[in-house]
Order: C-alpha cells, then sequence, then structure tokens
C-alpha cells in the first residue's frame, strides 16, 4: 500500500479554534518526516454529530482534489465504542475515518475501491481517535506501510444503502447559503424549489437576481445550494442544517418573492 504527494487533509466537526485541530497537526507534523508535505485543514465545521448529513459534503469536497492526497475524516459521536475504524481507498485518494456512514458517498462514487480495519491500540484515548487512532494510521499510509490495518470487502460498510443524492440542508456558510446534499447535474435549469412561502427558481450568480431574492444555483462543489442576493438565505428562508427540502414543478409563469 502506498500513498505520493502532495499532503494530508483534516475534515472535521472540530471546530476552528478547538484545541483539537492544534493536538491533530502537533501529531502528523511530530513524527512525519517529510516536513514540506502540507497539512491541511480542509474544513472544520462539518455537522456535529450527523455523519448522514457530512458524508455528503465530504464526498463533494474532495471531488476536484487530486489523486493521492490522504483525508483524515472525523465527525464520530461513537467514537470509543464498537464501531470500526476504516481505511479506504478510492481510486487514487486515501481516507481514514469511522464506520459510521462518513465515508460511504466517496465510496459509492468511486469506481474503485479497497478497505480495511484498523486495529485499537490499547493506550489510545476513547475519546479522541482521531489523534491516537487515525493521526498514526495516517503517518503509517504516508510511509507506505499498514501493518496495523486488516483488509475487508467492505460490503458491511454502514451507509452504502443511503440515497444517492440527499433533499436536505447539510451545510450552512458564513453568509447564511445553504447546501443540500443534491449534486446540481441531476437538476434541469427551469427546476424549481417550494421552500415555505417561497419558490426559487435557477441563477446562475447572485447578481443575477435582485437584492433579497431567494434562488438556488449550482454552487462550487456541484452541489445545489440556496442563496439570496446580498441576504441570509438561512434567515429568509427560515432553514438549518438537517432540514427536509420540499420541491415544485416548474412554472414559468411563476417569479420568485
Amino acid at each position: 500500500m502506498t500513498v505520493s504527494e502532495p499532503g494530508i487533509a483534516l475534515l472535521t466537526d472540530f471546530g476552528a479554534n478547538s484545541p483539537y485541530m492544534g493536538q491533530m497537526q502537533i501529531a502528523l507534523r511530530e513524527h512525519y518526516l517529510n516536513r514540506f508535505t502540507p497539512i491541511i485543514d480542509l474544513i472544520s465545521d462539518l455537522p456535529p454529530f450527523r455523519p448522514d448529513l457530512s458524508a455528503y459534503m465530504i464526498s463533494a469536497l474532495v471531488r476536484h482534489v487530486a489523486d493521492s492526497w490522504l483525508f483524515i475524516c472525523v465527525v464520530d459521536p461513537g467514537v470509543g465504542s464498537q464501531r470500526r475504524a476504516l481505511v479506504l481507498k478510492a481510486d487514487g485518494q486515501w481516507f481514514i475515518g469511522p464506520d459510521n456512514g462518513l465515508l460511504s458517498r466517496v465510496a459509492k462514487r468511486a469506481s474503485k475501491t479497497r478497505w480495511w480495519s484498523i486495529e485499537t491500540p490499547e493506550e489510545s484515548c476513547a475519546t479522541f481517535h482521531a489523534r491516537d487512532v487515525f493521526a498514526p494510521i495516517a503517518l503509517q499510509i504516508m510511509a507506505e506501510d499498514i501493518p496495523a490495518a486488516q483488509p475487508i470487502d467492505g460490503q458491511d460498510i454502514i451507509g452504502l444503502d443511503w440515497e444517492d443524492d440527499l433533499s436536505k440542508i447539510i451545510y450552512c456558510d458564513h453568509y447564511g447559503n445553504l447546501m443540500t446534499g443534491m449534486r446540481a447535474e441531476s437538476l434541469s435549469s427551469s427546476h424549481q424549489f417550494r421552500l415555505g412561502k417561497h419558490l426559487l427558481s435557477s441563477a446562475t450568480t447572485f447578481s443575477d437576481v435582485p437584492a433579497g431574492t431567494p434562488f438556488w444555483y449550482r454552487n462550487s462543489l456541484g452541489l445545489v445550494e440556496f442563496a439570496a442576493n446580498m441576504t441570509r438565505a438561512d434567515q429568509l428562508l427560515g432553514l438549518s442544517i438537517g432540514d427536509d427540502i420540499s420541491d415544485a414543478e416548474p412554472h414559468s409563469s411563476v417569479t420568485p418573492r
């Protein structure tokens, strides 16, 4: 098992200013021989306790990242329990995380996958497997060796039977824009969404609609996202992470308000 450059990325629900991110960086840097390889905090505010939502966000985030990156993925409400810890090779990318569905969307959308189950060292902290289990395995993979991982067929991985596209809000950004678990490529530009009293049509970008007008668009990750020009869509639409989305058939005579 080998991996080449460019680096390691962290995808977690730890929070940007938490002490856990710093401990992860130290754990990786302290023992990693190649100091020039980047260790990136790709996202630290995945939906807490919600691997069912975070799985769709992770799959979208890594979509345009080059092969050979290694991703440590942590949304792990079952940490320290009997849930398995996994290594996944999906095409040319590597992933480490818990067996709670978090890696399932990456696996389902890959053309070729391989799975391993990680042994948990007795001395590891039961509540911080990211540092004590996942990080050491990441270093072993970067060193082209993982002796503490057992190959498995992966047929019983949690989440493999989840929906291909999720009609829920999976993330809210700094501006109040709302990402969904739906890939925009699955919808036509004439598609509309009924969200409360609002009927949202598609637009290419924010300035295509008047200020305060909600719309949906294909975001930079390829997902359906709800936004409002110069306005927080989460407040305007009354939606938050985990909320379901209702659909509406195309109505060309209706102007979104």
